[in-house]
């Protein structure tokens, strides 16, 4: 896949994940504006806003979304965690603004094994990274052969356990 795909897939992807949610009767706005501020004081600051993927006042969602694959040799695609680690420090400054307190948090991830075992990128990030992922922040991989999202978790016993939304 050419660099040059890369926003079109991520636009797919974030169809995918809408009709997901769509699906489970739960509708989300794209580019949900929230203001961000690491000093808590400037929140009706334009310069502090960041556009999650989604989000929803009604529901009280937080999305941020990444279409990210291994590398064609199965390795670690450094920069594209730097990404995910940037979206953990976004869901750390909204859990400081009041309004975003109580929202669900969430990281949706494509489900991206590597060639040579079953490690996904999103397991990956957990060992990894665990250190960086706010308590408030749930990492979920959409699974596109079956069109569901799992939970991925630290703890092994509650790891890779299919959403259900409550009707």
């Amino acid at each position: 896949m050419k660099n040059s795909e890369n926003p079109k897939n991520g636009a797919n992807f974030e169809n995918e994940i809408s009709t997901f949610f769509s699906k489970n009767g739960v509708d989300l706005k794209k580019s949900y504006r929230v203001s961000l501020d690491v000093n808590s004081i400037t929140y009706d600051d334009e310069n502090t806003n960041h556009n999650f993927d989604f989000g929803s006042d009604e529901f009280k969602y937080l999305i941020e979304c990444k279409r990210h694959t291994w590398t064609s040799g199965n390795n670690v695609p450094s920069a594209k965690m730097s990404v995910w680690n940037e979206a953990m420090y976004y869901f750390l400054l909204a859990t400081k603004n009041p309004y975003f307190r109580d929202f669900k948090k969430i990281l949706i991830v494509l489900k991206a094994f590597k060639d040579d075992d079953n490690e996904t990128l999103a397991s990956y990030y957990i060992k990894r990274f665990s250190f960086l992922i706010p308590r408030e922040v749930e990492i979920w991989e959409y699974d596109p052969i079956d069109k569901n999202c799992y939970q991925r978790t630290i703890n092994k016993e509650n790891d890779n356990k299919k959403i259900e939304f409550k009707k």
